[in-house]
């Protein structure tokens, strides 16, 4: 198999991964808003609900562009010729950079939702509860990031490899 076909079946498995974790946070959506209601605050389950169908529009937004992705690189692996992958070129590890990045973001995201049920509740919880929802948006801006600035990190590496 070639590191492309490799990657498009990656970027195949991270898409389905996010859609399964899409579909496991419904639960959690449905407990956050059935919290809501409780709240004696207006705002409360209308705000909610606009962050619930952001999530989810996110959410499936990235499966879609990622499985788009994996079309793409599997479409490059026909035009490319039988040599080509022998070597990981610049191209190549910026490309692993943007797909750490990648990565990271799905993983935050997927995280999110469970991190920010304890919203409905905000006025009583902890400063601790906030922890979560912290590092998984540190998590979302290193992953924006690696993938915005890839040209960045390789530079960096190649720097500290001392090339």
């Amino acid at each position: 198999m070639l590191s492309k076909q490799i990657t498009a079946v990656a970027l195949r498995l991270m898409a389905l991964w996010l859609l399964v974790k899409l579909i496991l946070s419904l639960p959690t959506y449905a407990m956050m808003l059935g919290a809501a209601g409780t709240v004696p605050e207006d705002s409360a389950p209308a705000l909610l609900l606009l962050l619930i169908g952001v999530f989810l529009l996110v959410g499936l937004l990235a499966a879609w562009l990622i499985h788009r992705a994996a079309n793409a690189a599997l479409a490059r692996v026909e035009q490319a010729a039988p040599d080509a992958t022998a070597a990981l070129g610049p191209q190549d590890q910026k490309l692993l950079f943007q797909l750490l990045g990648l990565y990271f973001l799905i993983a935050a995201l997927a995280g999110l939702p469970d991190a920010l049920a304890f919203l409905p509740y905000w006025p009583q919880a902890s400063w601790q509860s906030f922890l979560r929802p912290a590092g998984l948006l540190f998590q979302l801006g290193m992953g924006l990031w690696l993938a915005a600035g890839a040209s960045f990190w390789c530079r960096l590496f190649h720097r500290l490899r001392g090339h």
